[in-house]
């Protein structure tokens, strides 16, 4: 019962925490080469990525989110790659029309964007993941 409690609870809480931390990445990797360091502007932009981000991501997401609760997987290097491939990966696909300048870190802000997430994630669902509970020693497995 408590691993379908957590299922329901705390992986969409984690998902949501993990797109808002990406999309504040991007928005201060991006926005902030042209307007400066915590313009008030960075943050407007923030609240539109955390949309964007949330939409491109959900499927990617859940994806991952069904293979590390099959596998257990709990590694937090394994979260972080495969985070980190989806941003650049993302980067190389969604189409981009802006200024010159924000294109050539584009790329990174993604990536980091994506490792950011990742480690989110990690930290409040994906160090738990499985859907079984390892038995406790002297417990029949």
């Amino acid at each position: 019962m408590a691993d379908l409690l957590r299922l329901i609870l705390l992986v969409p809480l984690a998902y949501i925490a993990a797109v808002i931390a990406a999309a504040v990445v991007i928005a201060f990797g991006a926005v902030d080469t042209i307007y400066g360091v915590g313009s008030a502007g960075t943050l407007f932009v923030a609240g539109f990525l955390i949309v964007y981000v949330g939409g491109v991501s959900f499927l990617p997401a859940l994806l991952g989110v069904v293979v590390t609760e099959l596998f257990a997987v709990r590694s937090v290097i394994a979260y972080l790659l495969v985070t980190g491939v989806f941003g650049y990966v993302a980067h190389l696909v969604l189409p981009y029309t802006g200024p010159e300048v924000l294109l050539e870190r584009r790329g990174l802000a993604f990536a980091a964007a994506g490792f950011v997430a990742g480690f989110t994630y990690w930290l409040i669902a994906g160090r738990r993941a499985g859907l079984a509970r390892d038995p406790t020693p002297g417990e029949a497995a």
